[in-house]
């Protein structure tokens, strides 16, 4: 039986794109969207990293883990900005935004 996964503390990467945002996940291929603000595009990889995490899970595969996408195997205790530091944002630069995903019962 495998150890059960609460959340996953995921970076994303938010970066202007000819008038735009475009957001991508380097945890895990197949996460790259784009939006019209940071938020939007940050919205829109969030569902895309959630859709490809329930099919994954469905099939029984494992997610890669590493320095971008952390499984969490006991329940959070701390908010997010107590895990990992607050990252400095620029407007109209590359940021990276760390979510906390609850994973799917």
């Amino acid at each position: 039986m495998r150890e059960r996964i609460y959340a996953y503390l995921v970076d994303f990467i938010v970066e202007p794109d000819d008038g735009q945002y475009y957001a991508h996940c380097p945890g895990l291929g197949g996460v790259h969207e784009s939006g019209e603000t940071v938020e939007e595009a940050l919205a829109n990889a969030y569902d895309s990293f959630l859709s490809i995490l329930e099919v994954r899970l469905e099939r029984g595969d494992v997610l890669p883990e590493g320095p971008h996408l952390i499984a969490l195997r006991t329940p959070p205790e701390l908010p997010l900005e107590d895990i990992r530091p607050k990252l400095k944002e620029r407007k109209g630069r590359r940021q990276v935004k760390t979510l906390l995903v609850p994973a799917p019962a």
